[in-house]
């Protein structure tokens, strides 16, 4: 059974910040300001699931960190994209005692109708809200925590993941969006004797890419699309970065390989690109890749763009059908990878 760990503290309730150097309960710092230090390197997590059998082998921990470099236009996770807190209303949760349009020092909430509008270019992300909110309908994404701290946390679970083979996932978001605590905490459960797992995109410099990898027992790559122009009007980014990245994970013949591609229909499930894909993989890997894992999407997303005011690009589209899966393993096959690799699942991160 996963446990979610403060996933949505407000700035009263959760960690306080205010004496972590370059760190403010006023301002909405970035990672960079947030702290630099060796011994207290800072973060902002969008929470923290124990004991789960996602995103790697055995029972694990994930970790997962705000910002992303890419901006997919069928993203599941959106709430991840930021590399800044985010603040949130479940209408359904509201119980309409207009404190929230009572505290807020600038007037950003007003109520239209029955609806509670939230003005985004207003709206400083201070929390008040979320603090004063009785039902708990406000909630903050993402909060900051030291290195420190959230390995505290972790070894509690150790014993768990040395009987299951397991350990923890540190994911986004992309982790090296935030390098210099990803690479901090992937070292500090490294001397725990922690296995650890780095779910990435590969989209980041290659001096990032070699110095977390190199600090990380496993690597789970997010592969989408292997056509530049198809990567870039989807994702925003090409595939240069990514190509890079991979052929010099390919010179480390003792790192571990997942790899992960979302199944969106028309755009990465199709015959061209998990074909491109595989023989890929097949190409500068040969037959070291563990696992390749095809996930699709719940219906579940076009809420959270609706929580952050925001419209999914895919409206209406329902899931992808078994028989479309069963496609997706044959393309797989026909690209040369063993398919006996293949898995098929349905991935989604909570708020």
């Amino acid at each position: 059974m996963s446990e979610i760990i403060n996933s949505s503290p407000g700035i009263a309730t959760g960690k306080d910040i205010s004496n972590i150097p370059g760190s403010s309960s006023k301002v909405n710092p970035s990672w960079r300001e947030f702290a630099y230090s060796e011994e207290n390197v800072g973060g902002l997590i969008l929470h923290v699931q124990r004991l789960t059998r996602d995103f790697g082998p055995g029972l694990r921990t994930t970790v997962t960190l705000k910002g992303c470099a890419l901006h997919c236009d069928w993203c599941a996770n959106p709430q991840c994209i930021s590399q800044k807190q985010e603040v949130i209303r479940k209408d359904r949760r509201c119980i309409h005692c207009y404190l929230c349009i009572e505290h807020c020092p600038i007037g950003a909430l007003e109520m239209v109708g029955k609806t509670l509008i939230r003005d985004r270019q207003r709206c400083r992300t201070c929390g008040i809200c979320v603090d004063v909110c009785p039902s708990g309908a406000h909630q903050m994404l993402g909060r900051f925590a030291t290195v420190e701290d959230i390995t505290k946390n972790l070894v509690e679970d150790r014993a768990h993941y040395a009987r299951s083979n397991g350990g923890v996932t540190i994911a986004g978001g992309e982790p090296t969006r935030q390098p210099i605590f990803t690479l901090a905490l992937l070292r500090s459960l490294r001397d725990k004797g922690i296995h650890t797992n780095l779910d990435t995109n590969a989209t980041c410099s290659p001096e990032t890419f070699v110095d977390i990898i190199s600090a990380s027992d496993m690597v789970s790559i997010d592969l989408k699309l292997m056509d530049d122009t198809a990567q870039k009007r989807h994702t925003g980014m090409g595939t240069d970065a990514i190509v890079h990245n991979l052929t010099w994970l390919a010179s480390q013949p003792h790192k571990r390989i997942w790899v992960r591609t979302p199944l969106i229909r028309g755009v990465t499930l199709t015959e061209t690109n998990l074909k491109a894909i595989g023989s890929f993989l097949m190409d500068i890997f040969g037959g070291r890749v563990e696992r390749w894992e095809f996930y699709s999407h719940d219906m579940d997303i076009e809420e959270k763009y609706h929580l952050l005011d925001r419209e999914w690009a895919y409206t209406g589209n329902l899931p992808v059908t078994p028989a479309e899966t069963g496609l997706a393993r044959q393309w797989a096959g026909q690209s040369g990878f063993d398919l006996q690799r293949v898995t098929v699942t349905h991935a989604t991160r909570s708020f």
